[in-house]
């Protein structure tokens, strides 16, 4: 087999982007894999930097989503009772919820 690419892949490396070895003594490719990092190899990290980005922007668009879907019950409060009232009980819970869509605007592409 001729090792040209190997990314690391959780407990394995994944060889010209179509194999996946996993981390195994005994295993033949890993033994491949083994010898091309000792050439002075180096296997490409698991995530990119990009990638990794775009995982933070997910996580923080799915906890702003999830606030979201906790506080509806307010909006949904206050235009039932029609109460201005309750706008400034709930101030803060509004405010964070602007906040939430505004992350939510900014990270999805």
């Amino acid at each position: 087999m001729n090792i040209e690419t190997v990314k690391l892949q959780g407990e394995s490396y994944l060889v010209n982007g179509t194999l996946s070895v996993p981390k195994a003594e005994g295993n033949r490719h890993y033994k491949l894999v083994q010898e091309w990092i000792a050439e002075g190899n180096t296997p490409e990290p698991e995530f990119t930097e990009a990638e990794l980005v775009e995982q933070e922007n997910q996580k923080k668009i799915a906890e702003a989503q999830a606030y979201l879907s906790s506080t509806d019950w307010i909006v949904t409060k206050i235009a039932e009772l029609k109460d201005a009232s309750l706008e400034d009980k709930y101030k803060e819970e509004l405010h964070k919820r602007t906040e939430m869509r505004s992350i939510i605007n900014s990270l999805e592409k």
